[in-house]
């Protein structure tokens, strides 16, 4: 299907789907999953095309807004979330697939 991306991990296949539209803005005091991805609530000169992606999380987002980074790659902590910084103009296939959902689970009999 266009938009889906299938991955096997083990006897576990997930499906990827991809990310359409402008991400919602970063929220405070959320449990943000694996992969999320959001952009400045108020950008500041250089950050209006970036997107941000959790990368590593421990919890939900901080109370505060996190000061964002312009240097594509540049990790952000959010009191339990770190954030990774991307273009999508530039690299638009690094924010292609955010989401990954359980499909089906395979047992091997033996």
């Amino acid at each position: 299907m266009a938009g889906e991306h299938f991955v096997e991990d083990g006897h576990i296949l997930w499906m990827a789907r991809q990310l359409v539209g402008t991400p919602p803005a970063w929220a405070q005091g959320v449990d943000y999953p694996l992969g999320a991805v959001v952009v400045p609530t108020n950008p500041q000169p250089g950050q209006e095309a970036l997107m941000f992606q959790v990368v590593g999380f421990l919890g939900k987002s901080g109370p505060t807004q996190p000061t964002w980074t312009t240097n594509i790659g540049d990790s952000i902590l959010d009191f339990e979330v770190e954030w990774s910084c991307h273009d999508p103009l530039s690299d638009p296939d690094a924010l292609a697939y955010n989401e990954y959902h359980l499909i089906t689970e395979t047992v091997s009999v033996t």
